[in-house]
């Protein structure tokens, strides 16, 4: 229904997870952020920490990798 969430478990200590890299991330409130200009967003918990940081000419969407990550893709 214009959606997917996916689960991530993972137990790298001091790491991060990336969820998406594109040409454009914007914060559009706590928890929500625009890729590409509306093309699609990416939804995570409020309360964690997230890091948009450019690499390689891209941006990057990434949260820390501790413990169950969950994310949503919205279209």
């Amino acid at each position: 229904n214009g959606g997917l969430t996916r689960t991530i478990t993972t137990t790298l200590p001091n790491g991060y997870v990336r969820l998406v890299s594109s040409g454009s991330i914007a914060q559009v409130e706590k928890g929500l952020y625009e890729v590409d200009g509306q093309s699609y967003y990416v939804r995570v918990d409020p309360k964690s920490k997230p890091i948009v940081r450019t690499a390689n000419g891209q941006q990057e969407l990434l949260l820390p990798a501790s413990g169950t990550i969950k994310y949503s893709l919205i279209w």
